[in-house]
């Protein structure tokens, strides 16, 4: 009977040991944002239970990382593999979960906690601009290895499925560079990271509106030349800006810059200004560029026509000349001074960096 009795306690502890060793937590793979709503979709691979000594899972929740982790479900079937967190607030801010399992009579044995997972949340920044710039986080940091080595990156213009496939990345981050229309453009992105088990973790849509009211980039004024007849002869660099359209003209006018003109087209980039004012004083001028949103950019530097005056000297048979400073950038500006007799061509005499010969 002692016989009998020593071996029937230890096979009760056998099999007792034997539960506890198999008290593995349910594996969280997938925590998938439903758009709209926020709700949150829980994804994990169960446990093996050889013995049939599952009890339940338990579900625990926090807004933080660092917790408070409430339980918010317990499931007592171990076939169920997913779970539903009805108004998550996913679309929101990331939300964190794990599964603890519970096993035995009562499940009175609890199994070490899963891995704790976040939900992806994905903010764009940029709106407004060109390029349009997606942060998002992973569901778990290190990787996990079940995980796609990329995060896929869907994208449309209304919101609605179904998306565009944009672009697969290993990064959190990603640029999309956009066009910009004259009205507006909406775009919606959302996030995707798939799992070896057939699920996936999708992220929160997030969306902005994108117009071009950029300003182009400013041209270089780089010359203002007065031709024999009196007129000026503009020129300058186009603006890098691709959507140029064409550029206006500026005279500054008693100190106010004063629009005289526009020209059309990206490579046109030199005016005639053919009042002949610049024939008797000196005259600043300025250019800026327009897109084809009638986004102006800022004004260029300006260009100061050069003004050359002079005085003859009976007694001395000397011809003094003096003349108004080019506002050129760069400084050390030199001046080359050519002559000419009788309606010959025009030589080169000298140069100076005076204003005066």
């Amino acid at each position: 009977m002692k016989r009998i009795l020593f071996i029937l306690s230890w096979i009760l502890w056998y099999i007792h040991g034997y539960s506890q060793l198999q008290a593995y937590p349910a594996k969280l793979k997938c925590v998938s944002v439903v758009n709209g709503s926020g709700d949150i979709v829980l994804t994990w691979l169960p446990p093996i239970d050889p013995l049939n000594q599952f009890y339940s899972y338990e579900i625990f929740q926090s807004n933080s990382s660092a917790g408070p982790y409430l339980l918010i479900s317990t499931i007592s079937n171990i076939s169920v593999n997913s779970y539903t967190h009805i108004s998550a607030g996913g679309n929101t801010q990331s939300r964190y979960y794990f599964i603890r399992t519970r096993w035995g009579p009562g499940g009175t044995t609890a199994s070490a906690i899963s891995d704790t997972v976040r939900s992806i949340f994905l903010s764009l920044t940029g709106i407004g601009g060109g390029v349009a710039k997606l942060n998002y986080n992973d569901i778990h940091i290190p990787h996990l290895s079940s995980s796609s080595p990329t995060f896929d990156i869907y994208k449309n213009t209304s919101g609605i499925l179904p998306f565009n496939f944009l672009a697969s990345t290993s990064q959190t981050k990603y640029n999309d560079t956009v066009a910009r229309l004259c009205n507006g453009q909406n775009y919606f992105y959302y996030v995707e990271l798939q799992d070896s088990i057939g699920c996936s973790s999708l992220s929160n849509v997030a969306n902005g509106s994108f117009i071009d009211n950029l300003p182009p980039i400013v041209p270089n004024l780089d010359s203002a030349s007065v031709l024999p007849n009196g007129q000026t002869s503009l020129g300058w660099t186009p603006s890098p800006s691709p959507d140029v359209a064409g550029y206006i003209i500026y005279q500054v006018i008693n100190g106010v810059n004063v629009p005289i003109d526009t020209i059309w087209g990206y490579n046109n980039t030199s005016y005639t200004y053919t009042n002949n004012i610049a024939g008797s004083s000196a005259t600043q001028f300025l250019v800026s560029a327009i897109d084809s949103c009638n986004n102006v950019s800022i004004l260029s530097n300006n260009q100061t026509t050069i003004f050359l005056k002079y005085a003859y000297n009976v007694c001395d048979h000397r011809i003094s000349l003096q003349w108004n400073a080019s506002n050129l950038p760069g400084g050390g500006i030199k001046y080359y001074i050519y002559s000419s007799e009788n309606g010959s061509a025009y030589s080169l005499i000298d140069s100076t960096t005076n204003l005066s010969y």
